[in-house]
């Protein structure tokens, strides 16, 4: 009898350690969610803005703040996209101007 009160113990004491850990970790992934959010709006003003560098920058930030998200993936693939095609238009440009 006193086999099944310990093991009971020990199960009660078991489930709050892992409850209670589960909920600060989806507290943090919330807060952690915002922060993405943010700098991948600040990536896409910066686009905006022409300042490619900086965009990637907080593209990349992004993606190391929470890895397994979509939208910072997807973000840093289009500042990617857009740096590799503005290195192509000036190379095209400096190209005809040598001529």
């Amino acid at each position: 009898m006193r086999r099944f009160y310990l093991i009971g113990l020990i199960t009660l004491i078991l489930g709050v350690f892992l409850l209670s850990n589960g909920f600060v970790n989806y507290s943090y992934a919330g807060q952690n969610k915002a922060s993405v959010q943010k700098l991948i709006q600040l990536s896409q003003k910066c686009v905006q803005n022409g300042d490619l560098a900086k965009a990637k920058e907080y593209a990349r930030k992004a993606v190391q703040a929470d890895p397994y998200s979509n939208a910072a993936w997807n973000n840093y693939d289009k500042v990617l996209m857009a740096t590799q095609q503005n290195s192509e238009e000036s190379e095209e440009s400096s190209a005809l101007e040598g001529c």
